[in-house]
């Protein structure tokens, strides 16, 4: 059974438990954005587990975050591996991290309650983001205005372009692209759903689907719309590619067109060989 929500389906203690990071980096003068499963939960009303902690920041204030955050709370940062932030070994004898430019602060004590196990800072540039741009974030009352939540738009399009055309990073992250597609279809179903079906019987979108649609950047539009009406071209993801490229080279976008593909994950032939 669904159960649908027009609040935060976390209470203040567990935001507050939550969000002991991002309130320290605004205590010493750093904004910040909340990503990812706290955002849909805070702002959007995703009934979703909440797990790492993803904190976005501009680009030359990673370091110092990361500083603040392990000198104020019981988090260490670590360079190894660490489970479900990173790559299968069957696609990846490395075990690459999924955010291979962001640093990864697990926890050093026992977390209590709702407390993050990890933390993860990534610059803004890794999620196409501008955290001092807030026409697309919001504030969550009564935490600082300097802590900063993406809008609906914002937040679709961050994930459709770190999807289509991410920022430069070696490869192609598995785990992010799955991860993704969660995050689409939680938007998709609990925050927009429940307002009617994505698609009507006449075919048409449903008009909050529409209005959410055209509020997005333009190259994220079509793609936007094959995922609401489940269309198998969703999963046709070079079209896709070259049609988010060509929108933004007409757009006069062309660093972002010309960003090179990632290249595949290099696979690893001798587990692969185990399980044929």
């Amino acid at each position: 059974m669904l159960h649908f929500y027009d609040k935060c389906p976390c209470s203040l203690q567990e935001q507050k438990q939550r969000l002991e990071a991002a309130c320290a980096l605004s205590n010493a003068g750093i904004p910040c954005m909340v990503h990812l499963e706290d955002a849909l939960a805070f702002i959007h009303f995703v009934p979703t587990g909440l797990f790492a902690l993803n904190l976005v920041v501009a680009d030359q204030d990673v370091d110092r975050a990361s500083n603040i955050i392990t000198g104020a709370l019981p988090y260490d940062v670590h360079t190894g591996v660490i489970e479900h932030y990173c790559e299968s070994i069957l696609l990846d004898p490395a075990q690459t991290r999924v955010y291979t430019t962001s640093t990864y602060l697990p926890r050093s004590v026992p977390a209590v309650m709702d407390e993050p196990m990890l933390i993860i800072v990534h610059p803004q540039s890794r999620f196409n983001f501008n955290v001092a741009d807030h026409a697309r974030s919001v504030p969550l009352p009564p935490f600082p205005n300097s802590i900063r939540f993406p809008t609906l738009a914002a937040l679709i399009d961050s994930l459709i372009e770190n999807y289509l055309n991410p920022s430069p990073v070696g490869y192609a992250p598995h785990k992010e692209s799955l991860d993704f597609r969660v995050y689409m279809s939680y938007i998709l179903l609990y925050t927009l759903r429940h307002q009617g079906p994505a698609v009507l019987p006449n075919g048409d979108l449903h008009p909050n689907c529409v209005e959410v649609m055209q509020s997005l950047r333009p190259e994220n539009r079509s793609y936007f719309e094959d995922y609401a009406r489940l269309s198998p071209r969703r999963n046709e993801y070079k079209y896709h590619v070259k049609n988010h490229k060509d929108i933004l080279r007409s757009l006069g976008h062309l660093e972002r067109a010309n960003r090179p593909r990632p290249l595949p994950l290099p696979g690893n032939p001798i587990l692969m060989l185990v399980f044929l």
